[in-house]
């Protein structure tokens, strides 16, 4: 499977990406016990999203631990290493980064798909949709899908720093149309270095991708 995710990022992340399937079988028992009433489909997504984890701090030279999950979700990562899994139904990808100096990263991967109108009201600002309503009318659904896929991409990115839930409406995304950038400007209570942060997206194989990293 290409590499779609590492252009997004910087030359020291490790990403590892794989096709979802499921991988009971060769999960630690501590990540079995995350998912033990879960659905066939939501244990696939979980293990390929901990077999490529483990990989990728393996390549890191740090030991291979269960990646488990904290209180929020989000996964738990070994001392050394900060990370990020993203997943369709059909494709994972994780990014590890050695820390020190990074202090966290966030990935995200959507299927381009048109959006659900209903849903655009609670997950763009005024200004967002504003900018979407001046894209011509067969750009709408993929650039809303594209800010949908950048604060995710934050969310994660922000998550193991601060611990907030954070609402869609908290975040704004300002894209570059003429180059493969994105924006992030926050409302919320957060440290400095978040208020405001620059990621990087593509589109590869279907998808959307959207990256973002802290120093």
């Amino acid at each position: 499977m290409p590499n779609l995710f590492s252009p997004l990022f910087s030359a020291d992340t490790v990403v590892v990406e794989s096709a979802v399937h499921l991988v009971d079988d060769q999960l630690m028992p501590e990540e079995l016990g995350c998912i033990r009433q879960a659905v066939e489909r939501r244990r696939a997504q979980f293990g390929t999203g901990r077999l490529c984890a483990r990989r990728a701090l393996a390549l890191l030279g740090l030991p291979v631990v269960p990646i488990t999950v904290g209180p929020g979700g989000a996964p738990l990562w070994p001392a050394g290493a900060v990370g990020s899994i993203t997943h369709t139904s059909t494709y994972c990808a994780v990014a590890v980064k050695p820390t020190p100096p990074w202090r966290s990263v966030g990935l995200d991967a959507e299927d381009l798909r048109p959006i659900d109108p209903s849903i655009v009201p609670s997950v763009l600002t005024d200004s967002e949709r504003l900018w979407l309503e001046d894209l011509p009318s067969d750009a709408r659904d993929v650039h809303a899908l594209l800010v949908f896929s950048a604060k995710e991409a934050y969310y994660k990115l922000q998550y193991p720093l601060t611990g907030r839930f954070l609402d869609f409406h908290d975040v704004e995304i300002e894209v570059d149309q003429k180059g493969d950038a994105f924006r992030v400007r926050t409302r919320a209570d957060v440290p400095a270095v978040l208020a405001s942060i620059e990621g990087r997206f593509a589109f590869a194989e279907g998808k959307i991708l959207c990256g973002i990293e802290l120093l």
